[in-house]
């Protein structure tokens, strides 16, 4: 294995440290030159030579301690400047450390976020194939006995068998209206008779698919046509026109039909439905997924 390298440790707030240091043996070497440097001057008409060292040090007191203070200012005065560059290096480093502490959290956020809407969306797909668990276990459980003649035995239809045979029921029903009444009451009156006799097995059923859609409506899921095209592809084409009729109907006028409207839930339904403008007028087009134009 490769040894990880060391990472080099920050020189940039030394540099003003040893250019401090720097200037301050070059300052005082200087003053030192400049102490031994030969000054000649007149005392009492007497010709005297010394250097500038000598000179101070047989000053006033008062003298040299003027030179000491400028000497001390001038250095004050220095490491004051390298103070506040050593300063501004050190704030330089903050904020890029803040910046950087800030960035770690927003992505450390982003990942929480992300993990939520993950478990959320697990938590939605768990509940949404339970839910077309119950439905197709409901239309398992819908059975239906007719009889072709008086004396023949029961005929016992059961599960998505029972769909063709609702279907049939209701549109004899409509015919036998349609011959007796014009406008929309004979479509209202047809499912009214309809609903009294076959209500207790199909209500349940348009419930279920009812609160199915809802809850993807009503959810913060994306591509929510995704989970309710996995519903319409449960319903068999019966099953689709019989929604075709239940969603005119008063039961499903108010809340169900803008549902399927808006996710095209009606795509497979039969011809007959389609062909019948004055019901299938009462739809948006969008009901049929793109498969008319009203």
């Amino acid at each position: 294995m490769k040894e990880s390298k060391k990472k080099k440790p920050d020189d940039g707030n030394s540099a003003p440290f040893y250019i401090g240091v720097f200037l301050t043996i070059g300052f005082l070497l200087f003053c030192g030159y400049l102490a031994y440097q030969e000054n000649c001057q007149t005392i009492a008409n007497v010709y005297i030579c010394q250097n500038n060292l000598g000179w101070f040090l047989e000053s006033p007191p008062n003298e040299m301690g003027d030179t000491f203070a400028g000497l001390a200012g001038a250095l004050a005065f220095l490491w004051i400047i390298i103070t506040v560059l050593m300063q501004k290096h050190e704030l330089q480093l903050q904020r890029e450390e803040l910046i950087k502490t800030n960035e770690t959290a927003r992505a450390q956020n982003q990942h929480i976020l992300d993990q939520n809407k993950q478990l959320e969306k697990q938590a939605f797909e768990a509940t949404f194939f339970h839910l077309l668990e119950l439905l197709t276990t409901g239309v398992s459980q819908i059975d239906m006995q007719r009889r072709i003649s008086p004396d023949a035995p029961p005929i016992t239809t059961s599960g998505k068998d029972v769909f063709p045979v609702f279907l049939k029921r209701f549109r004899g029903l409509y015919k036998t209206q349609a011959v007796m009444m014009l406008g929309d009451k004979k479509f209202e009156k047809s499912y009214e008779k309809f609903w009294e006799k076959n209500g207790h097995e199909l209500g349940h059923y348009f419930r279920t698919i009812y609160n199915i859609v809802k809850f993807v409506n009503n959810s913060d899921v994306g591509n929510k046509k995704f989970y309710t095209n996995i519903l319409r592809a449960q319903l068999s084409d019966p099953e689709t026109s019989l929604l075709f009729y239940n969603c005119l109907s008063l039961n499903g006028a108010a809340k169900f039909k803008p549902l399927v409207e808006e996710y095209g839930l009606l795509k497979n339904v039969d011809f007959e439905c389609l062909n019948d403008k004055n019901l299938r007028n009462k739809y948006e087009p969008s009901s049929f997924g793109g498969r008319i134009k009203l």
